[in-house]
Order: structure tokens, then C-alpha cells, then sequence
């Protein structure tokens, strides 16, 4: 990220849901690592378990915490072409705006 030149979209294939420990302090490192590049364009996770249920509650609650754009960064979709047409959407938006 640090030196792609152009647009760099995140999706992470969530197998094992979230780490051990306090959730928060987890989701607090992981936005502020995301949002500090310019490039990155959006950030979503791919779970196709209902236990996403939660982890998307945390990201809620952490995003109105650390004033993070849950829409860019941080949404939970349920499959890898739901990630793909969102990400394909925004980047056409963003041209058309151009």
C-alpha cells in the first residue's frame, strides 16, 4: 500500500472470525492501519457465517468510536462476488466523478 501508485481495494476471506482478545483494541489497530493510506480504496470482509453477525456489530460500535467510514472500511458481505460488485460500483462512481 505504502507505495502501489494507484487504487488498492481490500477483501479479506474471513474462515476463522475474530482473534482472541478484546475486540476493540483488535478493530482500533486494524482501522488505524487501514485508513493512514491515501490509496486504499475500500476494505470489506467476506463471511459466509452467521457469526458475522457479531464481528459486524463491533465494527459498528467501533466505527462511531474512531470516526471510521464503515462503508469504506470495514464491511461484511457474504460472498467474494457481492465484494467484487460493490467494489466494481464504487470505483465506476469514482471515475464518473472524475
Amino acid at each position: 500500500l505504502e507505495i502501489a501508485p494507484h487504487r488498492i481495494d481490500l477483501v479479506l476471506d474471513d474462515k476463522v472470525g475474530m482473534p482472541r482478545g478484546n475486540p476493540m483494541t483488535h478493530l482500533k489497530i486494524a482501522m488505524d492501519k487501514a485508513t493512514k493510506y491515501p490509496n486504499l480504496g475500500m476494505s470489506m470482509t467476506v463471511s459466509e457465517r452467521s457469526v458475522a453477525l457479531f464481528p459486524s456489530l463491533m465494527m459498528e460500535t467501533a466505527g462511531r468510536l474512531y470516526g471510521v467510514d464503515l462503508k469504506r472500511y470495514g464491511r461484511f458481505v457474504k460472498s467474494m462476488d457481492e465484494a467484487v460488485a460493490i467494489i466494481q460500483a464504487d470505483r465506476a462512481k469514482v471515475q464518473s466523478s472524475d
